[in-house]
């Protein structure tokens, strides 16, 4: 239920971000690639530089750790 619900929101965001950025939604995944390959490399520094304030930062963010997290969300409300 979580996990859909969270591709629902990412679904509807980068949509909203192709219409209000005038990029296909091919350059819109693109951007978001990049986001969580750098941030990745980014986690392995002493102090990351991790760019959260751009919108396609944070669903890069959403995608790779929200179903995970909203797995095990939902196995400790149906213990």
């Amino acid at each position: 239920m979580y996990v859909e619900l969270v591709r629902d929101v990412i679904l509807q965001s980068i949509q909203r971000h192709v219409k209000n950025s005038g990029l296909t939604r091919e350059q819109v995944l693109e951007q978001i690639k990049n986001h969580i390959l750098n941030t990745s490399e980014e986690y392995w520094k002493d102090i990351p530089i991790i760019k959260y304030q751009e919108p396609l930062c944070r669903l890069g963010y959403l995608y790779m750790n929200a179903p995970a997290n909203a797995t095990l969300f939902e196995r400790v409300i149906n213990l």
